[in-house]
């Protein structure tokens, strides 16, 4: 079968998992032997227009509008709310996704995050009838930021007239799409509940990983504690605050613990200056996908300290798969993934003393994760899709 996905970011310009799983159901597509073509985004003025990564054909443009989508954090926010409305209606991505289809010819597109490439893409794909499947990610069809955060659910920003257009006009944008998939019954739910995707096939279906079983480390008590983050430098993670959490808990106590700190945003320089020196807290830069696996043999636990509304990170599978426990923020979808009987513990977001008493129970108590890993493979999930496709081809 012949595929189109259209994602608004793909390597080697990914962020976050969203674009990782963009770029897994792309190359397991092309592995069990698919043709498969992206369509995504780059900078105006960098970057090449055309790539071939893993057998995966990739086409890269600019969509015209005020940044790349990359740089949007750093424009003024009056001009971020234009930037949102020329990204909802920009005829440009419109044009050039019915060209690309016409010229891959897909039996179905697979769409991702279109933030920064274009919300005109759905209405451009069902003028030309090819069968179409969204995955959801996040919430950011309903909040332009794509971000809710824990205790400002009705803040001003959630009830302000423009967030509630902002929705109204994406969900007649996106419509029904022949079958969207939701990686978190959290994430179908709060969907359904705001009238999106009323004639499609709704299925709640958790997103695939590169899962490895690696001998899990054995720790011992009076060894140190190696807490690992791997994830976005951002505030609405909560990295820094569990890092002043963490500095805290080691000042009062004085334990064997370590808190190492990998990946990339906009708090990486603050982070790695206010731990320079800090005999318990690392920041080390971003990880490369392969080395992931690397960190998490020498990990005991591994933290998720969001404060925004998750869908399902990542990074507790691919932990769980290693056989490392994961302690982290009970919001969005991540209590969908994590079990407590098998190791993992959860805490309040923002809650100091909560997760404390977590990094407590875990230098006193070394142990290994013995639950199950619950993610499908890449093999099973793209097994699973197919289906999908063949239904509407015959």
């Amino acid at each position: 079968m012949r595929f189109l996905v259209i994602t608004n970011l793909y390597a080697p310009y990914s962020k976050g998992g969203a674009e990782r799983i963009a770029q897994t159901v792309a190359e397991e597509l092309v592995q069990q032997g698919h043709t498969v073509r992206v369509l995504t985004t780059k900078p105006a003025f960098s970057g090449k227009r055309h790539d071939t990564i893993n057998g995966v054909v990739v086409e890269r443009y600019f969509p015209p509008n005020f940044c790349w989508y990359g740089n949007l954090g750093k424009l003024p926010a009056f001009l971020r709310i234009l930037w949102h409305l020329k990204d909802m209606l920009n005829p440009f991505t419109y044009i050039r996704v019915k060209r690309a289809i016409r010229y891959a010819n897909p039996d179905a597109v697979l769409t991702h995050n279109v933030k920064g490439i274009g919300y005109t893409i759905p209405r451009a794909i069902r003028q030309t009838g090819v069968r179409h499947i969204h995955t959801v990610h996040d919430v950011q069809l309903a909040i332009p930021s794509g971000l809710r955060i824990y205790g400002s659910e009705h803040s001003w920003q959630q009830e302000i007239f423009l967030r509630t257009w902002y929705e109204t006009l994406c969900r007649w944008l996106f419509s029904s799409p022949d079958v969207v998939l939701f990686p978190s019954q959290f994430l179908q739910t709060f969907y359904t509940e705001r009238g999106f995707f009323a004639k499609s096939k709704k299925i709640t279906r958790q997103n695939p990983v590169t899962l490895t079983h690696p001998d899990p480390r054995e720790r011992t008590s009076g060894d140190t504690l190696h807490v690992v983050y791997i994830g976005q430098m951002e505030l609405h993670k909560g990295i820094v605050w569990f890092a002043r959490v963490f500095a805290k808990w080691c000042a009062q106590n004085s334990p064997r613990a370590r808190l190492f700190i990998f990946g990339a945003g906009t708090e990486f320089a603050a982070l790695k200056k206010n731990y320079a020196r800090h005999a318990h807290v690392q920041v080390r830069g971003p990880l490369a996908h392969d080395r992931v696996l690397t960190e998490l043999q020498k990990a005991d636990v591994v933290v998720v300290p969001s404060l925004c509304y998750e869908n399902t990170p990542t990074v507790i599978f691919e932990a769980h798969a290693a056989g490392v426990p994961v302690m982290a923020s009970r919001i969005g979808g991540i209590p969908e993934i994590m079990d407590e009987r098998a190791g993992d513990l959860f805490f309040t977001p923002q809650h100091e003393q909560e997760a404390m008493l977590a990094l407590e129970h875990f230098l006193k108590h070394p142990q290994i994760y013995t639950g199950s890993v619950g993610a499908h493979t890449a093999k099973e999930y793209v097994r699973k899709l197919i289906p999908l496709v063949a239904d509407s081809v015959k």
